[in-house]
């Protein structure tokens, strides 16, 4: 019960976080995204997923521009393309 109690209170102090980063880690654009990690480093080595690495070493993204990329794509609703 203590455990559970534990991980919903680390799980949460991850989410107020992730809503007041700038930069995001690896793992936070994992957790914004519901993307796997192993594809969200592929894609920051294909080029698809800008990315920096301040020290050589690990990768952090911005969230404003991982927030521009997922709306890229965006699909219109039929009514939208009926008013059209």
């Amino acid at each position: 019960m203590e455990e559970t109690i534990t991980q919903k209170l680390d799980e949460l102090k991850t989410l107020t976080l992730l809503g007041v980063k700038d930069m995001l880690t690896v793992d936070d654009v994992s957790l914004l995204t519901g993307f796997k990690k192993t594809y969200i480093r592929k894609m920051a080595e294909e080029g698809t997923l800008p990315y920096y690495k301040p020290f050589g070493r690990k990768l952090f993204f911005k969230k404003d521009e991982i927030n521009k990329l997922l709306q890229g794509g965006r699909v219109p609703s039929v009514a939208e393309l009926l008013k059209i």
